[in-house]
């Protein structure tokens, strides 16, 4: 016979599953933001790096204003939580999508040194995460549990704000 599990033990399981998968998704950041921060310190001078193309400017703005629009949202209670969360990773998406066609248009590219490398890799994995996010989004669609996919917004949003100040602002 198989085990069934009670409400309150899956809603335990899915809270410590998401607590664990979070916690993993902020070291693997934090991992890179200080491999950025070394790297930006260890280069003498201003930066970024002379003959390297600027760093794209709105598109990281729009960004980082959908992220936080739409945590304001949730946390505000403003919408049903699926369609807010979808809406914003979505609009996130496409704003960091747009981060990358700006900077590919002013001259930067993954190879092209440090700073590009770094606005590539960044930006590109935070899209994957908001990508997954959205599959996030239809399983608690799906399940009617939306605090998993609430956490997860709150804590992309909040990662993507370090990435903008770090790269994009300081």
């Amino acid at each position: 016979m198989k085990p069934t599990l009670t409400t309150d033990e899956r809603g335990r399981d899915v809270a410590v599953g998401t607590v664990v998968g979070l916690a993993t998704l902020a070291m693997m950041f934090a991992g890179l933001l200080f491999a950025y921060a070394y790297l930006r310190a260890s280069q003498p001078g201003v930066w970024p790096p002379p003959g390297e193309a600027p760093r794209p400017r709105l598109a990281p703005a729009l960004a980082s204003l959908t992220a936080v629009l739409g945590a304001v949202m949730l946390g505000r209670g403003w919408g049903r939580p699926r369609p807010v969360v979808g809406a914003t990773a979505l609009a996130t998406l496409v704003f960091q999508g747009l981060t990358l066609v700006e900077a590919w248009t002013a001259g930067l590219r993954p190879s092209s040194g440090p700073l590009g490398s770094v606005v590539f890799a960044l930006t590109s994995l935070h899209g994957l995460h908001l990508a997954a996010l959205g599959v996030l989004a239809i399983a608690a669609f799906r399940a009617k549990d939306a605090a998993p996919l609430m956490w997860s917004s709150h804590v992309l949003a909040a990662l993507w704000l370090v990435i903008y100040l770090g790269v994009y602002v300081l």
